[in-house]
């Protein structure tokens, strides 16, 4: 038994127990129990490896506690205590417990420090954002770091990220007031691109924040933005741009007027699917809306699908035509310029065809009158020369002596 009266430790004898001796038996400064029972049997207990065990087994106990803490560091330091003195005992359960749950302090310690590693990262991205002005990826980061520092219990960087969502949401609530202005003052001086463009960026930021309120007034500007993009796009016959736009305005005005709180904050025009327009004109041709909060804008959402219906016959050739017609002045000047630069080009290329036909002529004229005197000269030298050899032939036999020959007369041999 403990001081206070709790069983430390038992054993059941064979026996009656008739004497109990208590003593330090080895010098060894842990006493040793040793009694006699009616069985004649002599048992002998040390107190050195009852203490042990028990040591062993109560730093394993706190290293088990420090463990579910997530106190790494001091769950390993009892835990090889605890080790250490299983071996001396040679407790071979003790020291397999032990050996298991150093395994585990070790593997979940590594996967700690990445999880910190990773949430470092995820802060230190959050703080560049914000800085950036980006205060919906600030904020996502730091709920994700927020998140693992949680886990982790660093409670002081729990707080950092805190401050840094806090502030973020705050700048992100005034930039998008900022947008949803701008959008608003550029419908109304019918620039409806950039009021989209200042809408959707209003709604971002909305919706981020969750605030319902204000995502209906952004909700309501985008689909009032949507009738006026189709109808401008139709006025220009771009049929295909003012189906979409059209649809996007028609499929916010229904989520609006038929909006369940279960669907979600706000109604994404991005979740509107594009259908043929000429279907859709049919299948709403007798809405008359009469319930409908949005009765007229839905009347005249109905009434420009039933013209881009009958406008946009989906033909490639009609498109062609009605392009050629829309733009036919701008196509004849451009053919007309198109003629003057042809008949230009062509005169420059006959001139400069005739001037390259003369000058080989000229030459050729002045190569032939010279080929024809040089022929003419060598003729006449020629003549002259074979006249000259005749002259002076004839000259040069005069005066020479009369070869004698078998063919002489004899008259005058004698």
């Amino acid at each position: 038994l403990d001081s206070d009266g709790e069983t430390l430790w038992e054993y059941t004898t064979g026996g009656v127990v008739n004497a109990v001796s208590v003593g330090d038996l080895e010098n060894d400064g842990y006493f040793e129990l040793a009694l006699g029972s009616a069985d004649k049997t002599l048992y002998l207990f040390q107190s050195e490896t009852y203490a042990k065990e028990e040591e062993a087994n109560k730093n394993y106990k706190v290293a088990e506690k420090y463990y579910n803490k997530k106190d790494f560091d001091k769950a390993m330091r009892y835990a090889l205590k605890a080790k250490e003195l299983y071996s001396e005992v040679e407790n071979e359960k003790g020291l397999r417990d032990t050996e298991t749950l150093i395994s585990k302090i070790e593997s979940d310690s590594r996967r700690l420090d990445q999880e910190e590693v990773q949430a470092d990262i995820y802060y230190n991205k959050s703080v560049n954002f914000y800085l950036a002005g980006e205060y919906i990826n600030a904020s996502k980061y730091a709920q994700k770091a927020k998140y693992k520092y949680s886990y982790l219990k660093k409670y002081e960087a729990v707080e950092k990220c805190n401050e840094l969502i806090n502030n973020s949401d705050k700048f992100l609530e005034i930039e998008s007031r900022g947008y949803l202005q701008n959008s608003s003052d550029s419908y109304d001086k019918g620039e409806y691109e950039p009021a989209l463009i200042y809408a959707e960026r209003a709604r971002g930021g909305y919706e981020w924040l969750r605030d319902k309120e204000d995502i209906l007034k952004v909700d309501e500007l985008l689909a009032k933005i949507y009738y006026k993009l189709a109808e401008t796009h139709c006025g220009v016959k771009d049929f295909e741009n003012a189906s979409i736009f059209i649809q996007k305005s028609l499929y916010i005005y229904l989520c609006l007027e038929n909006k369940s709180p279960s669907i979600g904050i706000g109604c994404d025009p991005d979740n509107a699917e594009t259908r043929d327009v000429g279907i859709l004109a049919e299948n709403i041709s007798g809405e008359k809306y009469e319930d409908s909060g949005y009765r007229e804008e839905l009347l005249k959402i109905n009434s420009l699908i039933q013209r881009i219906s009958k406008e946009d016959t989906g033909n490639p050739i009609d498109r062609i035509s009605d392009a050629i017609g829309s733009n036919f002045l701008y196509i004849l000047i451009a053919i007309l310029v198109l003629i003057v630069l042809a008949l230009f080009v062509g005169s420059l290329y006959l001139m400069a065809r005739q001037q390259r036909s003369r000058e080989p002529r000229g030459l050729m004229s002045l190569r032939e009158r010279e080929k024809r005197k040089s022929g003419k000269k060598r003729v006449d030298d020629y003549t002259k020369r074979s006249i000259d050899k005749v002259k002076r032939d004839k000259f040069k036999g005069e005066g020479l002596p009369i070869k004698k020959t078998m063919y002489n007369d004899p008259l005058e041999e004698l």
